[in-house]
């Protein structure tokens, strides 16, 4: 689980704003709990010493992953002579050192993500001075000598809109540490051999005018295996994730939607069907389904011919025993395991590096620890690769 630490720069005239802050910080670490902490440093959260100035107290806000900085008619209250710039001028303010201090280090080292807000609405009262001090440090960070801007902030009148900004604002940063959803199963083994064959179904998939790839191969040379590895893989480019639709306990083509419904929990809608249910939800998706075993219902196929016609943003694996007669689809054939020769006993550091030694191993292992490919069983299990030739 990834921590993120969130510094909340503000000063007092924007209190309400900062509680509201925090507030959606809250309901976004519950939303996102299985994922993500999120620490939130603002300094009425924090107990505080007595002291010239709290910032000592509550963290460096250049450290932190994310600066929210909530600004409207100052720059906040003085900040203490022990912070200075590297040239020895002071800051006016702990606002300014948290957000000045973040801005020289984001453009360094990319850290901390920053989310700047100005209050435009009339302050209630508003000293001219400090209003100046707060326009002159927003020309100075945020916009260019030619007037164009250097860097974004938003502006907002009513709480109500900072609220639904900073939210929106909010899950687009913390949606590159939430992983993208799936039902793909963990691998319990390490993935042996195939890094050719895996390699061009993942470069396969990335290309914008594939849609589908079915791997096929005789049952038992990893076709299943292989697909997962590839959707693992492949997950990050596919916003509404990756999933597994197991297809082997099915005999009717038909329950094929309701198959696909079942694992995406898409409810039938009884005006349209299941498929149309399907196509309707999936139609604005980025997702990637890896439909396993398809040879139990080879027909249908123009199930998926539909989905892909109707959903411009879902691509297919197939993994079959047969080749599947949809237009466009690439074919990828699976062959078994390359068989250990009588004639390689001799050298026995290669056989070790034989795909199907090491998948007997994997699976000897599975069963007995501390099982060992020696040179005196090595005859003995290049044999029983022959004789199975090579499936597991």
């Amino acid at each position: 689980m990834n921590d993120l630490r969130i510094f909340i720069a503000s000063p007092s005239d924007v209190a309400e704003e900062r509680r509201q802050a925090i507030q959606v910080i809250q309901r976004l670490e519950r939303e996102y709990a299985q994922h993500i902490r999120l620490i939130i440093y603002a300094w009425e959260r924090e107990p505080l010493l007595s002291s010239a100035d709290f910032q000592s107290q509550i963290g460096t806000p250049s450290d932190a992953d994310i600066l929210v900085t909530i600004l409207w008619s100052r720059l906040g209250s003085p900040l203490g002579d022990r912070y200075r710039r590297d040239d020895g001028t002071g800051y006016q303010s702990g606002t300014e050192y948290e957000l000045e201090t973040s801005l020289t280090a984001f453009e360094t080292t990319g850290r901390p993500l920053i989310l700047t807000y100005r209050k435009i609405a009339p302050a209630v009262h508003s000293d001219p001075k400090k209003k100046l001090a707060l326009d002159n440090f927003f020309e100075r960070w945020f916009e260019n000598q030619d007037q164009t801007a250097r860097a974004a902030y938003h502006t907002f009148s009513e709480i109500a809109g900072f609220e639904d900004t900073f939210e929106l604002h909010l899950r687009k940063l913390l949606a590159d540490y939430i992983p993208n959803p799936s039902n793909l199963p963990a691998a319990v083994s390490p993935f042996i051999g195939r890094q050719k064959l895996k390699q061009e179904v993942y470069n396969l998939l990335l290309e914008d005018g594939v849609r589908m790839v079915t791997l096929v191969g005789p049952g038992g040379t990893g076709k299943s295996r292989l697909g997962l590895e590839v959707c693992s893989n492949l997950l990050e480019y596919f916003d509404d994730g990756a999933f597994l639709i197991p297809l082997a306990t099915l005999r009717d083509p038909d329950i094929i939607p309701s198959a696909i419904g079942h694992v995406l929990n898409i409810k039938e809608n009884d005006e349209r069907g299941m498929l149309d249910s399907v196509v309707q939800e999936l139609r604005s998706k980025n997702i990637l389904l890896l439909m396993d075993n398809f040879e139990q219902v080879q027909a249908g196929r123009r199930h998926l011919s539909t989905i892909l016609a109707g959903c411009p943003g879902v691509k297919i694996i197939a993994t079959s025993r047969e080749a599947l007669r949809i237009q466009g689809v690439r074919t990828i054939r699976v062959p078994s395991f390359d068989i250990p020769k009588m004639t390689d006993l001799s050298d026995f550091e290669s056989l070790l590096t034989n795909e199907s030694i090491q998948l007997f191993m994997q699976r000897a292992q599975a069963v007995r620890q501390d099982f060992e490919v020696t040179r005196v069983n090595i005859e003995d299990i290049v044999r029983i690769c022959i004789r199975v030739d090579t499936l597991p």
